[in-house]
């Protein structure tokens, strides 16, 4: 069995837990029988359970849990089986009516998967819980595109500037279920909100709400897992970062180690439900009194409730990473009989290395370098084949290479001397080649030097006078440091003014080669900034919709005449179908995963469609036109008197603007994490 196919079912195994069997009700809704009416848990899961309720019991609402009456429980049955989210738009980016639909249709799908779990059991009265949205807060209603009608919009802030919902209208603020004072009746009341903020790693929850990033949200629209764990929260289950349950290591609850809700996680909801159903349902107390609680953490260093990375987090995802590492590495001991070394074997036998390998000889030596030589041969013989195989792809690199303009430097004892050649600025297109090269001259340079000065000046002094063999020196150490005699300790000050000497050399190499790259790569720099001088951004915030002959007939008298004229497009319908497509390829893979784990052989019944993507991308003037354009000019426009004359013919409604700034850029949309 190959090690990857190992490693890959072994994640498989952590992250799907369950295969067959029902965890979001779809199966039961159609058979009350296969329903779990009472308390019956798996015995496997009988003492973990326990251990979470005597947890939550000693840990939260200072020892007081069930005297806490704002659980997701309460919420449901206080609403009469419903459940009003009020989404809070916390970003500047637009949200399409398209989008606001997928997030109603999101909400009403991933709600199920918890609350069908809890039909039918120990008096739950409902047996669907219909979700609606009913609300929107945004801190400018333009960033709700199409139609709002169906639902109120806020533009109230909190405290700190975030979009919020009305609060008089809240469950959280009113949970005496007193909406008197909301502006359009009880009726217009919301449960619990749905925070998306733009850019946010991780999530939280509470009876509040749940708060997960915007684009996430968005991406994962079908199986928001991070959601999924957020709500329940919202039902009052625990987090797990500083303990674990026996025998549980994958379950939602435990962020990052499932994907899925799991067995446990739902066991452990209707365990919550059970010791408070008595609110409601008489009749209903639990089967078993609950054992005397056996705090499993000081309760002084619980993180805070329902936070689940962002701001203050510091471990969680970690944790359920490592999690995964070493349930993977134990799958693969377990198939493979592999020898698990601990990490103080490791240390122990990587100490004193050096010691060990001491004496060793040129034979040695020599089979050393006979490996290196071989493992190259190998590279060598590998990309020969490779480039065989792949023509089309390195002649296109290699052709970039030689119309690039800059070809490398003769090999001459001159090198060492003397510095690359600057490129000329037409050779721009070439610069990552000289760079390159400047890469290779720089450490040939370092390592030819200090060869030709420290070689002919330390073995001699090593060898000369040296302990030699009687003083238990032999092999290859006769000719380093080792060997000097005891009468000879004045030789080691050679060794010291030279180790001097290279971290000198070469901290002033770094330092010349450094300030080269800037001073080139402002020139290079320069270069660009003269094609983008002739860049002018146009956007008009009212009236009618800017077109290519109102920016002609404008700027028709300046100098050089316009270059081109750009017309800016609202693209977030193919954005949109874009995070869908994202959405189907990860779930497509998830059930790849599980075909291969269970050795199914998939049949040709997935259709490949991407039409509608590709349409849009083929047909970008059919996208609705924003008042906004670029416009390029034939002439740079950073001289005054042409900015002058630009400013002294636009229109009051313009704004111009020249170049970009980083609060231009959309940075979900580059791949950089941090």
């Amino acid at each position: 069995m190959k090690l990857t196919t190992v490693l890959l079912a072994g994640l498989s195994n952590l992250v799907f837990a369950s295969d067959d069997r029902d965890l979001n009700g779809d199966v039961w809704a159609t058979s009350l029988a296969k329903r779990q009416t009472s308390w019956n848990p798996p015995s496997n899961l009988v003492t973990p359970l326990q251990q979470v309720w005597d947890h939550e019991l000693s840990t939260y609402n200072n020892g007081n849990l069930l005297g806490f009456k704002n659980y997701g429980y309460d919420i449901i049955v206080a609403a009469g089986g419903k459940l009003n989210f009020c989404v809070r738009w916390d970003s500047g980016t637009t949200v399409t009516e398209a989008q606001r639909t997928a997030i109603a249709s999101s909400l009403q799908k991933n709600v199920k998967k918890w609350t069908d779990n809890l039909t039918g059991f120990m008096g739950w009265p409902y047996s669907n819980i219909p979700v609606s949205v009913v609300g929107w807060a945004a801190t400018n209603t333009n960033l709700l595109q199409g139609s709002t009608s169906g639902f109120d919009v806020y533009t109230t802030t909190d405290g700190d500037g975030v979009p919020q919902c009305d609060p008089r209208c809240g469950r959280f603020f009113h949970q005496d279920n007193n909406y008197g004072s909301c502006p359009r009746g009880a009726s217009h009341h919301y449960d619990v909100s749905l925070w998306l903020t733009a850019g946010m790693t991780g999530g939280a929850g509470g009876d509040w709400g749940q708060r997960v990033g915007s684009e996430y949200f968005l991406s994962a629209i079908d199986s928001p897992h991070i959601w999924l764990h957020e709500f329940g929260h919202t039902m009052g289950l625990d987090d797990f970062y500083d303990w674990t349950p026996s025998g549980q290591t994958n379950f939602i609850m435990l962020a990052g180690s499932s994907q899925v809700i799991t067995e446990f996680d739902i066991w452990m909801m209707r365990d919550f439900w059970r010791h408070l159903a008595s609110r409601y349902v008489t009749g209903t107390t639990p089967t078993s009194s609950p054992s005397t609680p056996t705090p499993t953490t000081n309760p002084g260093g619980v993180p805070l409730y329902g936070q689940c990375g962002g701001q203050g987090y510091t471990g969680s995802t970690w944790r359920g990473i490592k999690m995964l590492t070493l349930a993977a590495f134990l799958h693969l001991h377990l198939h493979l009989n592999i020898q698990v070394m601990s990490v103080n074997d490791m240390l122990d036998n990587a100490a004193g290395k050096a010691h060990k390998n001491h004496g060793e000889s040129l034979r040695t030596f020599l089979a050393s370098l006979t490996t290196s030589g071989a493992i190259f041969g190998f590279g060598i013989t590998a990309y020969i084949l490779l480039r065989l195989k792949f023509p089309d792809y390195y002649y296109e690199r290699a052709h970039g290479v030689f119309n690039s303009k800059w070809k490398p430097r003769p090999m001459s004892l001159q090198m060492l001397l003397s510095p690359v050649p600057d490129p000329h600025v037409k050779h721009a297109s070439g610069f990552e080649n000289y760079l390159f090269d400047c890469y290779l001259h720089t450490i040939m340079r370092i390592f030819i030097i200090l060869g030709l000065v420290i070689m002919p000046i330390l073995v001699p002094l090593n060898v000369v006078h040296g302990k030699n063999e009687s003083g238990d020196v032999k092999g290859l150490d006769l000719l380093s440091i080792s060997n000097i005699g005891l009468s000879h300790t004045d030789k080691y000050w050679a060794h010291l003014l030279l180790a001097i000497l290279v971290v000198v050399l070469v901290c002033y190499t770094l330092q010349q080669e450094l300030r080269d790259y800037s001073r080139l790569r402002s020139i290079f720099q320069a270069s660009k900034n003269i094609e983008e001088s002739s860049l002018l951004i146009v956007s008009r915030s009212q009236g009618q919709q800017l077109s290519v002959d109102a920016i002609q007939r404008h700027f028709h008298s300046i100098s050089g005449g316009i270059n081109s004229i750009l017309i800016n497009r609202d693209y977030s319908s193919l954005h949109c179908k874009l995070l869908q497509r994202d959405a189907f390829i990860s779930n497509l893979e998830v059930a790849e995963t599980r075909l291969i784990q269970q050795a199914n052989c998939p049949k040709k019944i997935i259709g490949r469609h991407m039409e509608r993507t590709k349409r849009s991308q083929q047909h970008v003037d059919e996208f609705p036109e924003v008042n906004s354009a670029f416009v390029r000019f034939n002439k740079d426009l950073s001289t005054p008197s042409i900015a002058l004359a630009i400013k002294a013919q636009t229109p009051p409604s313009w704004t111009l603007k020249q170049g970009t700034t980083a609060a231009d850029i959309i940075w979900s949309n580059v791949s950089i994490s941090w």
